[in-house]
């Protein structure tokens, strides 16, 4: 079984409003999946508030530096484990009934959560 997509489309604007690009992300229908089948498990790692606490207060006792990082698109670029198929994506078709093997996740997977 293969997993359907779609297309997101999105106007990019500057301050006054005006276009200045267009974006298109293709995404998985991840509702799609079955557990156990496409996945085994899924996590989002959180952050207890009482953990950050204790985290900043060493920080200032310690006095060191702190940086900052954004890891938003972590679990988007991760490789996958499991063999995950999805159709062809609108615009692609080449009149067959071939599908892709995803390597890398999409958004909408579970795997990407």
């Amino acid at each position: 079984m293969s997993i359907a997509n779609k297309w997101v489309f999105a106007k990019k604007q500057d301050k006054l409003g005006r276009v200045i690009r267009f974006k298109a992300t293709l995404v998985a229908k991840g509702c799609a999946q079955r557990p156990g089948y496409d996945y085994i498990k899924t996590h989002s790692p959180v952050v207890c508030l009482e953990t950050l606490q204790a985290i900043l207060s060493l920080i200032l006792r310690e006095r060191l530096i702190i940086r900052q990082m954004d890891i938003k698109g972590a679990y988007l670029n991760g490789t996958l484990k499991e063999y995950i198929y999805m159709h062809q994506p609108e615009g692609y078709e080449d009149d067959t009934n071939h599908v892709c093997l995803l390597i890398k996740t999409l958004y909408n997977l579970k795997q990407a959560e």
